[in-house]
């Protein structure tokens, strides 16, 4: 998810020097299926299907996974369960994905590595990039995110930028062509921006919600479908209370000014639409942030607590089963939860002290 993650990772260091990671959940086999406490020293985190970035409290970038498009930017293209540092640079932000990470570095410069040369999937071995490369010229970048496929990125006037592939219109440019570089969508301030499969969605600093693409699950919330053809950024209803958005391959959730939660979408890996526009999820107006993923959700409300929801026969949700969980569901207990990113394995940071108090007791 794009957005301004800065604020939290400065709030982060001004707290409690880092945070300690912890992860659950995995894409093959059974995963830990209760938080698993991990090593200390983090500011922010980017999970994707086969790898993890970190950024340390020293502002260094971090990654380990499969590295088999060369994603982990070590420029080995060999896959590592231990995190290596990238280079000796400082960075803002990073996302990675299934195929390509992209970062922001401390000099506002924008740099990507993986699948980068080329619009189709599976890529010729000959477009790898196995280290970072930057991605343009220019030194104001602010954020960057995005899929597999088509990533976005916002500069520091808020406007937006996006490239990759284009198949169904994800990038909002009105085309369906591939982008190999980073074009202007709209110079509208943007402060919440997030990819899918098919679509994307982002938020303006008026708090309007915005989505575009293919709407083949309902995950552009503009109503009856499916096969609806957004190609530029369009309007979601006319509420001015948005907050951040979060896309997954079928579906989205989003959270408004007054902390409430809505999703929208098919519901995670099921052919039943959930909702065409965007839903309420319970009743709670306690809702700080939401990272979504194909098969589960998770979200950290205002007291800090962790909560998930989802697909769960490979301990996605946390909760120590392997139950569906339709509706959220506390995890990780007595933490104070700072960062979620997910996508088959939840990878999220908290304060390195148990906090007493941080969400409900703890079991």
């Amino acid at each position: 998810m794009l957005r301004e993650k800065l604020t939290t990772a400065l709030v982060v260091a001004l707290l409690a020097s880092s945070c300690t990671a912890w992860t659950w959940g995995n894409r093959y086999d059974q995963g830990p299926s209760t938080p698993a406490e991990e090593t200390a020293g983090w500011l922010s985190t980017s999970a994707s299907a086969f790898n993890t970035c970190r950024i340390a409290v020293d502002f260094g970038l971090w990654c380990h996974g499969e590295n088999r498009f060369g994603e982990v930017g070590d420029g080995t293209g060999v896959a590592t369960d231990d995190f290596v540092r990238i280079g000796t640079d400082t960075w803002l932000d990073v996302n990675t994905t299934a195929a390509s990470t992209c970062g922001v570095k401390t000099d506002r410069t924008l740099w990507c590595w993986g699948v980068i040369n080329d619009g189709t999937y599976p890529p010729d071995p000959a477009d790898l990039v196995l280290s970072p490369q930057p991605r343009s010229n220019t030194t104001d970048w602010a954020t960057v995110g995005g899929s597999q496929e088509s990533l976005c990125g916002t500069k520091v006037d808020g406007s937006l930028w996006c490239w990759g592939a284009n198949t169904t219109y994800q990038l909002g440019d009105g085309t369906r062509d591939y982008r190999p570089d980073p074009v202007l969508i709209s110079d509208a301030r943007w402060i919440s921006v997030d990819s899918g499969y098919r679509a994307s969605c982002g938020v303006q600093n008026d708090h309007t919600l915005w989505c575009w693409g293919v709407d083949v699950s309902g995950e552009t919330g503009q109503g009856p479908g499916p096969e609806v053809e957004y190609p530029v950024p369009t309007q979601v209803g006319s509420s001015t209370d948005w907050r951040e958005v979060s896309l997954a391959d079928s579906y989205a959730c989003a959270t408004r000014i007054d902390n409430s939660l809505w999703c929208w979408g098919s519901l995670l890996f099921t052919n039943e639409i959930f909702a065409e526009i965007p839903t309420r999820v319970g009743a709670d107006s306690a809702w700080r942030t939401v990272d979504t993923g194909p098969s589960s959700a998770c979200g950290i409300q205002q007291d800090n607590s962790m909560w998930c929801w989802g697909k769960n026969d490979r301990g996605r949700v946390g909760d120590g089963t392997t139950d569906f969980q339709p509706e959220p569901v506390q995890v990780g207990h007595g933490r104070t939860w700072i960062a979620v990113s997910l996508f088959w394995t939840v990878d999220a940071l908290a304060l390195d002290s148990t906090t007493p108090g941080a969400g409900s007791a703890s079991n």
